[in-house]
Protein backbone atom coordinates (compact mmCIF):
# COMPACT_ATOMS: atom_id res chain seq x y z
CA UNK A 1 0.00 0.00 0.00
CA UNK A 2 1.18 3.27 -1.56
CA UNK A 3 2.55 6.06 1.98
CA UNK A 4 0.63 9.01 2.42
CA UNK A 5 2.30 11.57 4.43
CA UNK A 6 1.96 15.60 5.18
CA UNK A 7 4.73 18.05 5.07
CA UNK A 8 4.98 19.24 8.65
CA UNK A 9 5.25 22.79 10.27
CA UNK A 10 6.92 22.92 13.61
CA UNK A 11 4.34 24.62 16.30
CA UNK A 12 6.41 26.58 17.72
CA UNK A 13 7.72 28.43 14.51
CA UNK A 14 3.84 28.90 14.21
CA UNK A 15 3.42 30.56 17.29
CA UNK A 16 6.07 32.74 17.48
CA UNK A 17 5.90 34.90 14.12
CA UNK A 18 1.96 34.56 14.78
CA UNK A 19 1.77 33.00 11.48
CA UNK A 20 -2.02 33.04 10.61
CA UNK A 21 -2.34 29.53 9.35
CA UNK A 22 -6.13 30.49 7.06
CA UNK A 23 -3.94 32.82 5.13
CA UNK A 24 -2.60 31.27 1.41
CA UNK A 25 1.26 31.63 2.33
CA UNK A 26 3.77 29.44 0.58
CA UNK A 27 5.14 26.71 2.17
CA UNK A 28 6.82 24.62 -0.76
CA UNK A 29 9.17 21.87 -0.85
CA UNK A 30 12.33 22.13 -2.95
CA UNK A 31 14.43 18.96 -2.68
CA UNK A 32 13.46 15.49 -2.03
CA UNK A 33 16.06 12.73 -1.19
CA UNK A 34 16.82 9.49 0.77
CA UNK A 35 19.65 8.93 3.25
CA UNK A 36 21.98 5.72 2.92
CA UNK A 37 19.06 3.79 5.46
CA UNK A 38 16.53 4.17 4.03
CA UNK A 39 14.84 7.97 5.12
CA UNK A 40 12.93 10.36 2.64
CA UNK A 41 14.51 13.63 3.80
CA UNK A 42 12.36 16.60 2.74
CA UNK A 43 13.89 20.50 2.40
CA UNK A 44 10.94 22.98 2.05
CA UNK A 45 10.78 26.96 1.99
CA UNK A 46 8.41 28.44 4.52
CA UNK A 47 7.87 32.90 3.57
CA UNK A 48 5.25 34.48 5.57
CA UNK A 49 4.67 38.55 4.49
CA UNK A 50 2.43 40.25 7.22
CA UNK A 51 2.37 43.61 5.18
CA UNK A 52 0.11 40.83 2.01
CA UNK A 53 -2.55 40.09 5.16
CA UNK A 54 -2.46 43.41 6.83
CA UNK A 55 -1.32 46.60 5.58
CA UNK A 56 -0.72 48.17 8.94
CA UNK A 57 1.94 45.45 9.84
CA UNK A 58 4.80 46.51 8.90
CA UNK A 59 7.32 43.37 9.90
CA UNK A 60 7.78 42.55 6.15
CA UNK A 61 8.20 39.07 5.78
CA UNK A 62 9.60 35.77 7.96
CA UNK A 63 11.64 33.46 6.13
CA UNK A 64 13.21 30.14 6.88
CA UNK A 65 13.55 26.65 5.76
CA UNK A 66 12.00 23.57 6.86
CA UNK A 67 13.21 19.61 7.14
CA UNK A 68 11.06 17.10 7.65
CA UNK A 69 12.31 13.45 7.70
CA UNK A 70 10.38 10.47 7.14
CA UNK A 71 11.68 7.29 8.52
CA UNK A 72 11.36 3.91 5.96
CA UNK A 73 8.03 2.69 7.62
CA UNK A 74 7.11 6.53 6.58
CA UNK A 75 6.70 7.88 9.52
CA UNK A 76 8.06 11.31 10.99
CA UNK A 77 11.08 10.57 12.39
CA UNK A 78 12.48 13.95 12.82
CA UNK A 79 11.86 18.27 11.86
CA UNK A 80 14.00 20.69 12.14
CA UNK A 81 13.34 24.49 11.01
CA UNK A 82 16.58 26.96 10.23
CA UNK A 83 15.58 30.43 10.60
CA UNK A 84 18.66 31.35 12.54
CA UNK A 85 20.81 29.88 9.57
CA UNK A 86 18.11 31.92 7.57
CA UNK A 87 18.91 35.20 9.76
CA UNK A 88 22.43 35.13 9.04
CA UNK A 89 22.10 35.19 5.39
CA UNK A 90 20.63 38.76 6.00
CA UNK A 91 22.97 39.88 8.56
CA UNK A 92 23.81 43.91 8.17
CA UNK A 93 26.14 43.98 4.80
CA UNK A 94 25.43 40.55 3.40
CA UNK A 95 24.42 39.08 0.43
CA UNK A 96 21.94 37.23 0.72
CA UNK A 97 20.55 36.40 -2.95
CA UNK A 98 21.71 32.89 -3.02
CA UNK A 99 19.06 31.86 0.12
CA UNK A 100 15.84 31.32 -2.30
CA UNK A 101 16.62 28.13 -3.82
CA UNK A 102 18.50 25.77 -1.35
CA UNK A 103 19.17 22.55 -2.08
CA UNK A 104 19.47 18.95 -0.18
CA UNK A 105 21.42 15.86 0.02
CA UNK A 106 22.23 13.09 2.55
CA UNK A 107 25.71 11.93 2.28
CA UNK A 108 26.37 8.22 2.23
CA UNK A 109 28.09 8.78 5.55
CA UNK A 110 24.35 9.94 6.56
CA UNK A 111 25.53 13.46 7.17
CA UNK A 112 22.47 16.11 6.02
CA UNK A 113 23.75 18.83 3.93
CA UNK A 114 22.24 22.06 2.81
CA UNK A 115 23.83 23.75 -0.27
CA UNK A 116 23.01 27.46 -1.92
CA UNK A 117 23.63 28.67 -5.20
CA UNK A 118 26.71 30.33 -4.27
CA UNK A 119 28.28 26.84 -2.79
CA UNK A 120 27.80 27.67 0.42
CA UNK A 121 27.15 23.77 2.26
CA UNK A 122 25.93 23.16 5.74
CA UNK A 123 26.80 20.44 7.38
CA UNK A 124 24.25 18.13 10.17
CA UNK A 125 23.70 14.89 11.96
CA UNK A 126 20.83 13.00 10.62
CA UNK A 127 18.82 13.71 13.59
CA UNK A 128 19.54 17.60 12.51
CA UNK A 129 20.60 17.54 16.48
CA UNK A 130 23.48 20.01 15.68
CA UNK A 131 25.47 21.43 12.71
CA UNK A 132 28.81 19.57 12.05
CA UNK A 133 30.36 22.25 10.57
CA UNK A 134 30.43 24.36 6.86
CA UNK A 135 31.74 25.25 4.20
CA UNK A 136 30.39 29.17 3.71
CA UNK A 137 31.83 32.45 3.63
CA UNK A 138 29.74 35.09 4.91
CA UNK A 139 32.45 37.83 4.12
CA UNK A 140 33.78 39.12 0.95
CA UNK A 141 32.56 38.13 -2.28
CA UNK A 142 36.35 37.17 -3.29
CA UNK A 143 36.02 34.46 -0.02
CA UNK A 144 33.11 32.63 -1.50
CA UNK A 145 35.40 30.93 -4.26
CA UNK A 146 38.05 30.07 -1.89
CA UNK A 147 35.81 29.07 1.56
CA UNK A 148 32.72 27.46 0.16
CA UNK A 149 32.34 23.73 -1.66
CA UNK A 150 28.89 23.31 -4.04
CA UNK A 151 25.57 22.96 -4.76
CA UNK A 152 23.13 20.59 -6.00
CA UNK A 153 25.54 17.28 -4.55
CA UNK A 154 24.37 14.17 -5.41
CA UNK A 155 25.95 10.28 -4.89
CA UNK A 156 27.18 8.74 -7.79
CA UNK A 157 27.20 4.84 -7.81
CA UNK A 158 30.42 4.74 -7.97
CA UNK A 159 31.25 6.69 -4.40
CA UNK A 160 32.05 9.98 -5.55
CA UNK A 161 29.91 12.68 -5.61
CA UNK A 162 28.45 15.01 -8.59
CA UNK A 163 27.96 18.14 -8.12
CA UNK A 164 27.17 22.09 -9.87
CA UNK A 165 29.09 24.67 -8.93
CA UNK A 166 27.50 28.11 -9.42
CA UNK A 167 29.73 31.63 -10.50
CA UNK A 168 28.57 35.28 -10.17
CA UNK A 169 28.11 36.50 -14.04
CA UNK A 170 26.09 34.02 -16.15
CA UNK A 171 23.56 36.62 -16.57
CA UNK A 172 23.35 38.61 -13.88
CA UNK A 173 26.25 39.61 -11.15
CA UNK A 174 25.04 36.75 -8.81
CA UNK A 175 25.89 32.98 -8.44
CA UNK A 176 24.08 30.80 -10.51
CA UNK A 177 24.76 27.14 -11.64
CA UNK A 178 27.79 27.15 -14.29
CA UNK A 179 30.17 24.37 -13.63
CA UNK A 180 29.38 20.45 -13.58
CA UNK A 181 32.39 18.51 -11.22
CA UNK A 182 32.64 14.98 -10.21
CA UNK A 183 34.73 14.45 -6.72
CA UNK A 184 38.13 13.28 -6.33
CA UNK A 185 36.26 10.04 -4.55
CA UNK A 186 36.79 10.96 -0.91
CA UNK A 187 34.24 11.55 1.55
CA UNK A 188 32.87 15.36 2.74
CA UNK A 189 33.20 15.92 6.02
CA UNK A 190 33.40 18.87 8.48
CA UNK A 191 37.34 18.24 8.31
CA UNK A 192 37.55 17.78 4.61
CA UNK A 193 36.28 19.42 1.49
CA UNK A 194 37.06 16.74 -1.63
CA UNK A 195 38.66 18.15 -4.57
CA UNK A 196 36.69 18.60 -7.92
CA UNK A 197 37.26 17.95 -11.62
CA UNK A 198 35.18 20.11 -13.59
CA UNK A 199 33.89 18.11 -16.24
CA UNK A 200 31.29 20.81 -18.27
CA UNK A 201 30.51 24.36 -18.03
CA UNK A 202 26.76 25.54 -19.08
CA UNK A 203 28.33 28.68 -20.87
CA UNK A 204 31.95 29.45 -21.45
CA UNK A 205 31.53 32.98 -21.47
CA UNK A 206 29.64 35.06 -18.67
CA UNK A 207 27.81 37.60 -19.53
CA UNK A 208 30.08 39.51 -16.37
CA UNK A 209 33.14 37.68 -16.19
CA UNK A 210 35.20 37.83 -12.67
CA UNK A 211 38.48 37.33 -12.02
CA UNK A 212 38.12 34.97 -9.55
CA UNK A 213 38.78 31.05 -9.91
CA UNK A 214 37.95 27.98 -7.35
CA UNK A 215 41.19 26.15 -6.12
CA UNK A 216 40.17 23.23 -5.29
CA UNK A 217 38.14 22.79 -9.08
CA UNK A 218 40.47 21.92 -11.68
CA UNK A 219 40.35 20.98 -15.39
CA UNK A 220 41.90 18.14 -17.26
CA UNK A 221 45.04 19.68 -17.61
CA UNK A 222 45.14 20.74 -13.85
CA UNK A 223 44.49 24.25 -14.13
CA UNK A 224 41.60 25.93 -11.33
CA UNK A 225 38.60 25.91 -13.02
CA UNK A 226 36.78 29.74 -13.68
CA UNK A 227 37.62 33.14 -14.56
CA UNK A 228 37.59 32.36 -18.52
CA UNK A 229 39.15 28.82 -17.73
CA UNK A 230 36.17 26.25 -18.29
CA UNK A 231 35.67 23.25 -20.61
CA UNK A 232 35.02 23.45 -24.06
CA UNK A 233 32.38 23.42 -25.89
CA UNK A 234 29.71 24.32 -23.63
CA UNK A 235 26.82 22.38 -22.78
CA UNK A 236 25.06 25.50 -24.50
CA UNK A 237 27.03 24.94 -27.33
CA UNK A 238 26.81 21.05 -27.84
CA UNK A 239 23.03 21.00 -27.19
CA UNK A 240 22.90 23.60 -30.52
CA UNK A 241 25.66 20.81 -32.33
CA UNK A 242 24.88 18.19 -31.31
CA UNK A 243 21.22 17.80 -30.55
CA UNK A 244 19.49 21.27 -32.51
CA UNK A 245 18.36 22.91 -29.73
CA UNK A 246 18.87 26.78 -29.44
CA UNK A 247 18.93 27.85 -25.69
CA UNK A 248 18.86 31.65 -25.28
CA UNK A 249 19.81 32.49 -21.17
CA UNK A 250 19.68 28.68 -20.36
CA UNK A 251 20.12 27.47 -16.98
CA UNK A 252 20.55 24.29 -15.27
CA UNK A 253 17.31 22.52 -13.45
CA UNK A 254 19.49 19.37 -11.81
CA UNK A 255 22.28 17.02 -12.70
CA UNK A 256 22.04 13.65 -11.68
CA UNK A 257 24.17 10.06 -11.76
CA UNK A 258 24.08 7.34 -14.23
CA UNK A 259 26.10 5.35 -13.45
CA UNK A 260 30.24 5.48 -13.12
CA UNK A 261 30.64 7.85 -16.64
CA UNK A 262 27.17 8.87 -17.18
CA UNK A 263 24.83 11.47 -15.83
CA UNK A 264 21.64 13.49 -16.92
CA UNK A 265 21.67 16.77 -17.02
CA UNK A 266 18.59 19.03 -17.17
CA UNK A 267 19.11 23.06 -18.81
CA UNK A 268 15.94 25.14 -19.71
CA UNK A 269 15.61 28.34 -21.68
CA UNK A 270 15.22 31.45 -19.57
CA UNK A 271 11.31 32.06 -18.75
CA UNK A 272 9.62 34.75 -21.19
CA UNK A 273 7.55 36.94 -18.86
CA UNK A 274 4.67 36.89 -21.82
CA UNK A 275 4.68 32.58 -21.19
CA UNK A 276 7.18 30.11 -21.25
CA UNK A 277 5.24 27.23 -22.89
CA UNK A 278 7.03 25.39 -25.91
CA UNK A 279 10.67 27.11 -24.65
CA UNK A 280 13.31 24.57 -25.97
CA UNK A 281 14.74 22.59 -22.90
CA UNK A 282 17.23 19.44 -23.07
CA UNK A 283 17.34 16.66 -20.70
CA UNK A 284 20.82 15.52 -21.94
CA UNK A 285 22.66 12.82 -21.22
CA UNK A 286 26.54 13.91 -20.44
CA UNK A 287 29.31 11.29 -20.24
CA UNK A 288 31.80 12.47 -17.61
CA UNK A 289 34.58 13.21 -20.48
CA UNK A 290 32.40 16.37 -20.64
CA UNK A 291 30.47 14.85 -24.06
CA UNK A 292 26.80 15.95 -24.56
CA UNK A 293 25.87 12.05 -26.59
CA UNK A 294 22.37 12.37 -26.33
CA UNK A 295 18.88 13.55 -25.03
CA UNK A 296 15.29 11.42 -23.38
CA UNK A 297 13.36 11.43 -26.28
CA UNK A 298 9.19 11.17 -26.40
CA UNK A 299 8.05 14.61 -24.33
CA UNK A 300 6.83 16.91 -26.95
CA UNK A 301 8.24 20.69 -26.70
CA UNK A 302 5.00 22.50 -26.69
CA UNK A 303 1.92 19.98 -25.81
CA UNK A 304 3.94 18.52 -23.18
CA UNK A 305 5.78 21.44 -22.21
CA UNK A 306 7.97 21.21 -18.60
CA UNK A 307 7.14 25.34 -18.62
CA UNK A 308 3.56 25.14 -17.89
CA UNK A 309 3.31 25.18 -13.70
CA UNK A 310 6.79 24.51 -13.55
CA UNK A 311 7.64 20.95 -13.73
CA UNK A 312 11.93 20.79 -14.00
CA UNK A 313 12.44 18.10 -11.74
CA UNK A 314 14.03 14.54 -12.82
CA UNK A 315 14.62 11.61 -10.99
CA UNK A 316 16.83 8.53 -11.31
CA UNK A 317 15.63 4.75 -10.29
CA UNK A 318 19.12 2.83 -10.51
CA UNK A 319 17.45 0.13 -8.96
CA UNK A 320 15.06 -0.52 -12.00
CA UNK A 321 17.83 1.59 -14.60
CA UNK A 322 15.05 3.98 -15.27
CA UNK A 323 15.06 7.77 -15.53
CA UNK A 324 11.58 9.15 -14.22
CA UNK A 325 9.70 12.45 -15.28
CA UNK A 326 6.60 13.61 -14.73
CA UNK A 327 4.91 17.27 -15.46
CA UNK A 328 1.22 18.33 -16.12
CA UNK A 329 -0.01 15.97 -18.85
CA UNK A 330 2.12 12.72 -18.81
CA UNK A 331 4.43 10.53 -16.97
CA UNK A 332 6.95 9.27 -18.42
CA UNK A 333 10.06 6.06 -17.65
CA UNK A 334 12.97 6.68 -19.84
CA UNK A 335 15.96 3.95 -20.16
CA UNK A 336 19.69 5.17 -19.57
CA UNK A 337 20.42 5.68 -23.15
CA UNK A 338 17.03 7.92 -23.31
CA UNK A 339 14.89 5.69 -25.03
CA UNK A 340 11.13 6.09 -23.56
CA UNK A 341 9.70 3.16 -22.67
CA UNK A 342 6.81 4.12 -21.01
CA UNK A 343 4.49 6.84 -20.92
CA UNK A 344 1.13 7.54 -19.34
CA UNK A 345 -0.92 10.35 -20.27
CA UNK A 346 -2.66 12.02 -17.20
CA UNK A 347 -6.14 12.91 -18.76
CA UNK A 348 -7.75 9.71 -18.23
CA UNK A 349 -10.06 9.37 -15.19
CA UNK A 350 -7.80 6.75 -13.46
CA UNK A 351 -4.90 8.79 -13.49
CA UNK A 352 -5.84 12.71 -13.87
CA UNK A 353 -5.61 12.95 -10.17
CA UNK A 354 -1.71 12.79 -10.65
CA UNK A 355 -1.36 16.29 -12.69
CA UNK A 356 -1.30 18.56 -10.23
CA UNK A 357 1.66 16.47 -8.35
CA UNK A 358 5.02 17.23 -8.67
CA UNK A 359 7.64 14.25 -8.96
CA UNK A 360 9.47 14.45 -6.00
CA UNK A 361 12.62 11.54 -6.19
CA UNK A 362 12.88 7.87 -6.16
CA UNK A 363 14.30 5.76 -3.37
CA UNK A 364 16.91 3.00 -3.49
CA UNK A 365 14.19 0.38 -3.86
CA UNK A 366 12.61 2.02 -7.00
CA UNK A 367 9.85 4.48 -4.73
CA UNK A 368 8.64 6.68 -6.58
CA UNK A 369 7.77 9.89 -4.54
CA UNK A 370 4.73 12.42 -5.68
CA UNK A 371 4.01 16.16 -3.49
CA UNK A 372 0.74 18.15 -3.97
CA UNK A 373 1.86 21.13 -3.55
CA UNK A 374 -1.52 22.45 -2.89
CA UNK A 375 -2.34 20.16 0.56
CA UNK A 376 1.22 19.67 1.13
CA UNK A 377 0.93 16.07 0.89
CA UNK A 378 3.25 13.52 -0.46
CA UNK A 379 2.84 10.58 -1.99
CA UNK A 380 5.07 7.02 -2.22
CA UNK A 381 4.42 4.58 -5.07
CA UNK A 382 5.35 1.52 -4.29
CA UNK A 383 7.99 0.04 -6.84
CA UNK A 384 7.37 -1.82 -9.65
CA UNK A 385 9.42 -4.04 -11.49
CA UNK A 386 8.01 -3.91 -15.35
CA UNK A 387 8.07 -0.23 -16.81
CA UNK A 388 4.45 -1.23 -18.27
CA UNK A 389 3.22 -1.83 -14.78
CA UNK A 390 3.52 2.21 -14.20
CA UNK A 391 -0.39 2.70 -14.42
CA UNK A 392 -1.23 0.24 -12.93
CA UNK A 393 0.96 1.51 -9.84
CA UNK A 394 0.13 4.92 -9.78
CA UNK A 395 -3.94 4.19 -9.98
CA UNK A 396 -3.31 2.39 -7.05
CA UNK A 397 -1.29 4.95 -5.87
CA UNK A 398 -3.80 7.42 -6.25
CA UNK A 399 -6.99 5.77 -4.47
CA UNK A 400 -4.30 5.06 -1.45
CA UNK A 401 -3.81 8.78 -1.55
CA UNK A 402 -7.41 9.74 -1.68
CA UNK A 403 -8.11 7.23 1.58
CA UNK A 404 -4.92 8.48 3.22
CA UNK A 405 -5.78 12.58 2.65
CA UNK A 406 -8.96 11.66 4.53
CA UNK A 407 -7.77 9.85 7.42
CA UNK A 408 -4.86 12.14 8.06
CA UNK A 409 -7.48 15.34 7.64
CA UNK A 410 -9.05 13.56 10.78
CA UNK A 411 -6.12 13.17 12.58
CA UNK A 412 -4.74 16.38 12.29
CA UNK A 413 -7.72 18.76 11.37
CA UNK A 414 -5.20 21.18 9.15
CA UNK A 415 -6.08 24.42 8.46
CA UNK A 416 -5.89 25.80 5.06
CA UNK A 417 -3.93 22.05 4.57
CA UNK A 418 -1.07 23.40 6.72
CA UNK A 419 -0.08 20.56 8.73
CA UNK A 420 1.12 20.78 12.42
CA UNK A 421 4.31 18.70 13.75
CA UNK A 422 2.94 16.21 16.70
CA UNK A 423 7.04 16.86 17.54
CA UNK A 424 9.41 18.92 18.81
CA UNK A 425 11.35 20.28 16.05
CA UNK A 426 15.29 21.04 16.13
CA UNK A 427 15.93 24.70 15.83
CA UNK A 428 19.43 26.14 13.74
Amino acid sequence: MSNVQPLFLPEHLIAAHAILLENDFPFQPVTFCFGPQGDCFVLSKLEYNYFRYDDTDKRGSFQCYVINAFGPDGSLSAIAEFSKLYERFNAPGQDNWDQFDPYLWVSPQNMVVLSTQANRCFLFDAAMERELGSYASFGKKAELHEVNFAYQIESAPDGRILCLVGEPGLHTAHFSSNLVCISDGTALTAGHRPNLACIACLKFRLEYESNSRFPYVRLPNGAAAGAGNRPEPSLEQQAKDTLGVSLNRPWIGQVLPLGSETCVVSVYNGQMRGGSKGLPFVFGLLRYDGRLIGKLDGIDEYEESPFVEYHFRLAVDHRHHRIIYKNKFAFYLFDFEGRLIEKVMLDGADVKAASPMRLGCCGPTGQIVLYHPKQSLMLTIDPFEQSSDLRQALTASLVDYSTGRKNLKKAFDPVNYRWISPQDAQRH
